[in-house]
């Protein structure tokens, strides 16, 4: 492939991986504003949370930018999610 075409979708992917990771800021926001977690699975979240973890290490160990930043996005993402749902 085309050096211009992987640095375009480089872009994309950092682009779709953050935006895709910002549902857990949903999930926290609905959890914050109703006041209860009783529908929220903790341990669906605490995977995702680890998931998302291994694959931030990862990002990290391949220097990959669009990895890296989306998953730091989802990590603190999933953990807000965890902590609003221990609060309530």
């Amino acid at each position: 492939m085309s050096p211009k075409f992987m640095t375009f979708y480089e872009k994309y992917m950092m682009i779709v991986g953050t935006i895709g990771n910002f549902m857990f800021y949903v999930q926290a926001h609905k959890i914050f504003t109703c006041q209860s977690s009783a529908s929220v699975s903790m341990p669906a979240f605490t995977i995702s949370a680890i998931a998302l973890c291994s694959w931030l290490i990862y990002g990290i160990l391949m220097k990959n930018t669009p990895i890296i930043i989306a998953n730091i996005v989802g990590v603190i993402g999933a953990l807000l999610v965890l902590l609003t749902i221990i609060i309530y």
